[in-house]
């Protein structure tokens, strides 16, 4: 889809562009479940299970698909809406990877999608999570200098012909653009994962978590992305 076409005739923070984007998403979440519906998903994720002997599992996965994980998304091969069950069986996941969608989705459908989370891994996996913070966020706009600030706003002037400042970029990044839902911070990731049953929580950029390494992971995005997002392990 030509999205700076569709921005010639209706700007991004306008109903016209929340609206064609959400019936384009349903167009190819439609045609994307008839070539790669259950049937076909279900045999993918066994042949998955066949071949490997650590299961590591990445949620929305777009276009960055990881080595040796089961890359899924909307859309994608292998189809899983996050937002229902999971197609998977209990306790048979060591690692599941997640970044930039937690904020995709509503908070109840999120505290499901960690319950679901907990009950497909093993005891002893792990679940990261990389989100925008809005703790982390915030710090930057008004506690840690003028550099970062700059620069979050800088590069946040691309989605608007409005004036950016730090309460209006937060606005934009919990609910008036990129489609986000809601915004975590450490306390609430904590709060959501122990009652979904996980045991701890913490903050981290450098563990190497069953051969994945997330440093090397996080090097690879931008500095924007990087100044937004925290990442939370969960450990099961």
């Amino acid at each position: 889809m030509n999205y700076n076409l569709i921005e010639t005739f209706f700007p991004r923070s306008g109903l016209g562009y929340q609206m064609i984007n959400k019936v384009h998403f349903k167009i190819v979440t439609w045609l994307n479940w008839i070539l790669n519906g259950h049937f076909f998903t279900r045999s993918r994720i066994r042949e998955y299970y066949r071949k490997n002997n650590i299961i590591k599992v990445q949620f929305g996965s777009a276009n960055k698909f990881l080595d040796g994980f089961l890359n899924t998304g909307i859309p994608g091969k292998i189809h899983i809406d996050i937002t229902k069950n999971l197609p998977f069986k209990d306790n048979s996941v060591d690692l599941i990877f997640n970044s930039h969608l937690a904020e995709h989705i509503e908070r109840n459908q999120f505290k499901h999608f960690l319950r679901d989370t907990y009950r497909i891994l093993k005891k002893g996996g792990v679940h990261i999570i990389a989100t925008p913070s809005i703790e982390k966020c915030a710090h930057i706009l008004y506690c840690k200098g003028k550099k970062n600030a700059s620069f979050l706003k800088n590069e946040f002037r691309k989605f608007t012909t409005e004036p950016v400042s730090s309460a209006y970029f937060l606005q934009g990044v919990s609910h008036m653009y990129y489609h986000h839902k809601f915004i975590y911070d450490l306390e609430e990731m904590t709060l959501l994962a122990k009652k979904a049953g996980y045991k701890s929580v913490h903050i981290s950029y450098k563990e190497n978590i069953f051969g994945f390494n997330i440093g090397n992971y996080l090097k690879k995005e931008n500095r924007y992305y990087n100044l937004q997002t925290e990442v939370y392990i969960l450990q099961k």
